[in-house]
């Protein structure tokens, strides 16, 4: 064999290896990218087909001592161009992924507290409302509420302020369990979602909250020590006894529990808990 013959086959050789590493990132990106599968699949199987191609000018070359120079000279770039494509797409989609999880991540959380945003909240109450349902059990939610926030902003400052509410944060976390979530549906107005979590149980998580937040001095940047309450109301739902038709008034439903169980905290002196009236028995 000629050199040349040497060269063109090299050409279609390594153009036929190009093309199967392609095809194999295209393999791995069907099974990663669920919108676009079919996509991915198509074009992996026509770079399979591609790659086959290859294998027929090589024998043919072999068998005659015949060449294409042009065909094989440009068989290489355009696998090459094709590689790099796929390598460009599927970083691409990588951080696309990560925009997207960095993005979930942000709508979850309150930037100011790092708890729950409020339609993370709800978001897992629908989802322990399913759950309760499966397993039977019930569950609890409280409803926070600084008392008098107005004037630790009026008297120390909004700083001030936005420092009680992330110590307020952290120290209530301190009480509760990991299954338990904590979200912020107002300025200073906390939803605490307990499952598998009974009336006497709540009451005493709620006790307990309570208690800490009013022993502990909080501080602002310029040093300053604050003392808060808080008020809560609590209310339970039971799936032995509770049914509703639509999740959507469901959480409608039972976030207003809370809500009044919270203002009659209020309306009986503040710096205490209370149970939704509705509630005429212990789960």
């Amino acid at each position: 064999m000629s050199v040349t013959i040497f060269i063109v086959i090299g050409f279609y050789s390594i153009a036929f290896v190009v093309q199967i590493i392609t095809m194999v990132f295209c393999g791995q990106l069907f099974k990663q990218s669920s919108p676009r599968q079919w996509a991915w699949l198509f074009l992996s199987l026509g770079l399979g087909l591609m790659t086959i191609q290859k294998i027929y000018p090589i024998l043919y070359i072999i068998e005659t001592r015949h060449y294409h120079l042009t065909d094989a000279l440009l068989s290489l770039p355009i696998s090459l161009l094709f590689f790099a494509s796929i390598i460009i797409i599927k970083r691409q989609l990588a951080k696309d992924e990560t925009d997207i999880d960095l993005l979930n991540i942000v709508n979850a959380y309150d930037l100011l507290t790092n708890a729950l945003s409020k339609i993370e909240i709800h978001r897992r109450i629908i989802q322990e409302f399913d759950r309760a349902h499966r397993n039977g059990q019930c569950m609890a939610l409280l409803e926070m509420d600084i008392d008098y926030f107005k004037r630790v902003n009026d008297h120390y400052g909004h700083q001030a302020g936005d420092d009680v509410l992330i110590g307020l944060v952290r120290s209530t976390k301190e009480i509760l369990r990991s299954i338990d979530s904590l979200g912020r549906i107002g300025g200073e107005e906390f939803l605490i979602l307990l499952p598998d979590t009974n009336l006497k149980q709540a009451k005493e998580v709620a006790e307990r909250i309570c208690l800490n937040v009013s022993n502990t001095p909080y501080s602002s940047l310029d040093n300053q020590t604050i003392k808060i309450t808080v008020s809560i109301g609590i209310t339970i739902f039971d799936p032995n006894f509770d049914s509703y038709k639509e999740k959507s008034s469901f959480i409608r439903q039972f976030i207003y529990e809370a809500d009044m169980a919270m203002y009659q905290a209020k309306a009986a002196g503040r710096n205490q808990v209370a149970i939704w009236n509705g509630l005429k028995k212990e789960p």
